[in-house]
């Protein structure tokens, strides 16, 4: 350390004189005392202690200083002893001096060295003068070397300046070596801002182009799509054939009815049966038709259907179509009919039934008035508002919010001294305590040291204490400085933005522009402030700005639904959750300021035009509208046309515009309420 550095110097008197302590003493006479005495036991006793045993150290004497001596060096009085040393160590005997004079060169030999050199800058020549003044030159063509050069866009070439002031020229062609891109029978090329962009030309892909794994692929699906197609064809005609066989038992038993007046009931049902088998099997047609991916099982249907069996085997009792198909259903009108009837009603020959043949009672349709009692069901179904929706109370269901809680965490900012979530003059004065030591400093590292190291300097100074006082009068702001916890990050915006902080919280679902309200019971000490300034959603999470950090973790509840406008606010003070839900859901309504309606005030020299909203719109006079818009555009458009909104109350709006603007704009009023009743029945609000 040199002897400099052990001077009392103007900021240790500053830092540990009386001139630091405050103009009134108010501690002990024992902490008075200390106050006077600070500078020698805490500067000067240390620095004078320092120097003694520097002076006393083996490197004293090279902090001591000494005056030029002629033919010694040295500034201090080490170098200057070490220099007269080297001075008589270097010192020779006379012997070794008429030795060293017997060595001397002759003068014609040494009037050939050179004893200067000196260079023409101008024309780059170096002129070498020997002892006896006579020179040699060596044209070095330094002057073609180029000092400077620019670039000349309208011939696109370097220009070199020389050092003899001539130029050169050089053509950036000379730099680049041109490469052409050209169309291929599979590629074309265009070019667009300097970028080369290839684009494969539609149906050019072949499949010699194509790996042999990818072309073995496709083939095997074409493959598989052909043999699903003759599969649903076969299942097709087989389906119809069994449709056809159907249809005709049917007609069988219909003539066989009309001679078996015992069994003409069994024949009439054994009638439907089959028109139902027949019309299964036509809905088997159409499936396999429509379902060609999946023809086999199409397929089997139809046949089980139909006839009863599956690839040829009888369906097993559990299937649906057993004792249900096509082929039972007609074998059993066969033993019904008995053999046929050879007439009925009047008519011989191949009898069909006709109508009034049979009564409803007689073929054992809708006993007791089935029919009239299903419809009368059907209609009470259908007039059952209870379990039918409608499309207004669809809309209303899908506006339904999604319910999330969250913990806001506790904060402390610098300058917080006493930790009670304000920046007072008492915060100053704690720090001044500290400083004259008439309190302890906390220690370095914890979190107290941290608040009342405003300037984060690693000391707890008076000049800490001003920049609490600073923050307290509103003239530096508090996001000014970092958040000691490290649970919350400064706005970067904080000269501007009243929040000075924010944190993220993570909330699973949420996502980027969802309408999003946060409810929390926190309030300040001093008089219930809010310190919450607002709420933005992200990906996963909700970002919380505030104005000053909360000294507790926070309990907090979020409400959220996907909308496009993206509301976000934050209620502080709420008592009643369950009433936000229902009084404080935001609402929205989607309003055209048309050009046609802009009509002119001579009084207020402005355009204007009025907005109503539907009477249904439930909000009192507390209510708070926030105007926004579709998108950008609109915005633009409405800023530029210089229209402001008006509330006038009760669903009215006024808007007035300096001009009027050329287009339309479309908007959003968004109804925040601002009271509610909590379920305890108190009134809540912030």
């Amino acid at each position: 350390m040199a002897f400099s550095d052990h001077k009392i110097t103007s900021g240790d008197v500053a830092a540990y004189g009386v001139i630091a302590a405050p103009d009134k003493l108010t501690g002990s006479a024992a902490e008075n005392k200390r106050v006077f005495d600070r500078l020698i036991r805490e500067a000067v006793a240390e620095l004078f202690n320092g120097l003694i045993d520097e002076l006393e150290g083996a490197s004293g004497a090279a902090g001591v200083g000494a005056s030029a001596i002629d033919g010694v060096t040295g500034g201090d009085v080490q170098t200057v002893l070490g220099s007269l040393k080297t001075l008589l160590d270097a010192k020779s005997a006379s012997a070794d001096v008429n030795a060293a004079l017997a060595l001397k060169s002759d003068k014609a030999a040494t009037d050939l060295h050179f004893k200067s050199v000196s260079l023409n800058a101008q024309t780059g020549v170096f002129t070498f003068t020997r002892e006896d003044g006579s020179c040699v030159s060596v044209d070095t063509v330094l002057e073609k070397v180029a000092t400077n050069w620019q670039y000349d866009a309208a011939t696109q070439s370097l220009v070199l300046t020389l050092a003899d002031g001539t130029t050169q020229r050089v053509p950036l062609s000379a730099f680049i070596t041109e490469t052409e891109f050209r169309d291929s029978a599979q590629l074309a090329f265009s070019a667009s801002d300097h970028q080369v962009t290839a684009t494969v030309k539609a149906g050019s892909i072949t499949d010699t182009m194509l790996s042999s794994a990818l072309v073995s692929q496709l083939q095997g699906y074409v493959g598989a799509a052909a043999a699903s197609a003759t599969d649903a064809a076969q299942s097709a005609a087989a389906a119809e054939g069994y449709r056809d066989a159907a249809a005709s038992s049917a007609g069988r038993a219909a003539t066989s009815a009309s001679g078996a007046a015992a069994s003409e009931a069994n024949a009439a049902a054994s009638e439907t049966a089959a028109g139902a088998s027949a019309a299964a099997a036509a809905g088997s047609e159409s499936a396999a038709s429509g379902y060609a991916a999946a023809a086999g099982v199409d397929a089997g249907n139809a046949e089980a259907w139909a006839v009863g069996q599956r690839g040829g085997q009888d369906v097993p009792s559990t299937d649906g179509t057993y004792h249900n198909n096509a082929k039972y259903w007609a074998e059993q009108a066969q033993q019904a009919a008995g053999g046929g009837v050879i007439s009925f009603n009047g008519r011989s020959g191949s009898v069909e039934p006709q109508s009034g043949d049979y009564t409803a009672a007689m073929v054992g349709a809708d006993p007791a008035g089935t029919a009239s009692a299903v419809q009368a069901n059907l209609t009470a179904h259908a007039n059952n508002t209870t379990i039918h929706i409608t499309a207004e109370e669809r809309t209303a269901w899908n506006a339904k919010v999604t319910v999330a809680s969250v913990t806001i965490p506790r904060g402390r900012m610098r300058g917080d001294v006493n930790g009670d979530g304000l920046i007072t003059a008492f915060d100053k004065a704690l720090v001044e305590r500290m400083y004259a030591d008439f309190d302890p400093k906390p220690a370095s590292g914890t979190e107290d040291f941290y608040a009342a190291d405003v300037d984060g300097d690693g000391k707890i100074f008076p000049s800490d204490a001003s920049l609490i006082g600073q923050m307290d009068a509103g003239v530096t702001k508090i996001g000014r400085y970092s958040e000691v916890t490290g649970n919350w990050t400064n706005n970067p915006n904080y000269l501007t933005d009243e929040a000075q902080f924010y944190t993220d919280i993570s909330v699973t679902g949420i996502t980027a522009g969802d309408s999003v309200l946060v409810v929390t019971d926190y309030k300040m000490i001093a008089g219930a402030e809010e310190i919450f300034d607002r709420v933005e959603a992200g990906n996963g999470y909700i970002r919380v700005y505030a104005k000053m950090c909360p000294i507790t973790n926070v309990p907090a509840i979020v409400f959220w639904k996907t909308d496009t406008g993206g509301a976000a606010i934050i209620a502080q003070g709420v008592k009643g959750l369950q009433d936000v839900v229902n009084d404080y859901a935001l609402q929205q309504y989607n309003i055209t300021l048309a050009t046609r309606n802009w009509m002119y005030d001579d009084n207020d020299e402005k355009y204007f035009q009025h907005v109503i909203l539907p009477a249904k719109v439930r909000f009192g006079s507390k209510a708070q509208a926030t105007l926004g818009f579709a998108n950008a555009t609109q915005e633009t458009k409405y800023n530029n046309a210089g229209i402001t909104m008006t509330d006038k109350g009760n669903g009215a709006f006024t808007f007035e515009a300096v001009s009027v603007p050329s287009e339309e704009i479309k908007c959003r009023i968004f109804i925040q309420l601002k009271t509610f009743t909590s379920v305890s029945g108190e009134s809540g609000g912030y």
